[in-house]
């Protein structure tokens, strides 16, 4: 099976049948679906990445838009699912980071992991994206029952956002990313070291919370693209530098 195969196969295995039986109703001739709530409705959109190909994976998302209560099929049609909307990832532990099968574009089948392709077995693929389906995202919309809810929920994700543990992982996320061309005595060396001091400021991260978290560190880069890169003296190189 191929990866995109398997994609579509995850879509309308789990991720359609999940939302049906949650009360969801799918928008004739598109990926959406809608709910609607006593004081609000609830549209989805399923969206494909236009740069899937063999070597990035194959990746997908849902995006979600919390609009007023009794749209029509015309004015669902007109949801702009690209302003106000969200993804499913606000549902995941620590909002979807550290997930085997997710990075910053939503789920992602297969591509690329040290150069050589992969080819995750379906059926792995099918459980934990069944299990997010169940455990996470449906029971996060199920709570959404009015505009009000939803506006409860964006100020938790905010402040999940700046927990300790998701502002340690997107630093670390950052440092591995500048691992490939990171070389210390180059001008892209010194340049990648400059943009990590300058996420660590941003994310308002001391020299001891980073270096006391290298276990997340090692998280990060077994679950990257490229775990065979060890970006941990550039992390130390930067710090030491400061």
């Amino acid at each position: 099976m191929t990866s995109r195969e398997k994609k579509n196969k995850v879509i309308q295995q789990v991720i359609k049948p999940a939302l049906k039986e949650a009360g969801f109703h799918s928008l004739r001739g598109t990926q959406a679906f809608y709910s609607h709530k006593e004081s609000c409705t609830i549209a989805i959109n399923i969206q494909n990445s236009q740069f899937n190909n063999n070597v990035t994976g194959f990746s997908f998302w849902l995006n979600i838009v919390v609009d007023t209560p009794k749209l029509s099929d015309e004015q669902l049609q007109g949801v702009a699912f690209f302003n106000e909307s969200f993804t499913e990832s606000c549902f995941l532990p620590h909002q979807g980071r550290l997930h085997p099968l997710r990075d910053v574009r939503g789920y992602v089948i297969d591509g690329y992991k040290n150069y050589k392709p992969m080819d995750t077995p379906y059926e792995e693929i099918q459980t934990i994206i069944a299990n997010d389906m169940q455990q996470y995202i449906i029971p996060g919309l199920s709570q959404i029952n009015s505009i009000a809810d939803y506006q409860e929920c964006v100020a938790l994700w905010q402040e999940e956002s700046k927990s300790q543990f998701v502002r340690l992982v997107d630093y670390f996320l950052e440092a591995h990313m500048l691992t490939l061309p990171f070389q210390k005595d180059t001008w892209i060396g010194t340049v990648n070291m400059k943009e990590l001091v300058e996420k660590q400021k941003t994310l308002c991260l001391t020299t001891d919370e980073i270096m006391q978290n290298k276990s997340i560190y090692c998280k990060v880069r077994e679950l990257s693209t490229h775990p065979q890169e060890d970006t941990w003296p550039l992390i130390c190189m930067t710090l030491s530098a400061e």
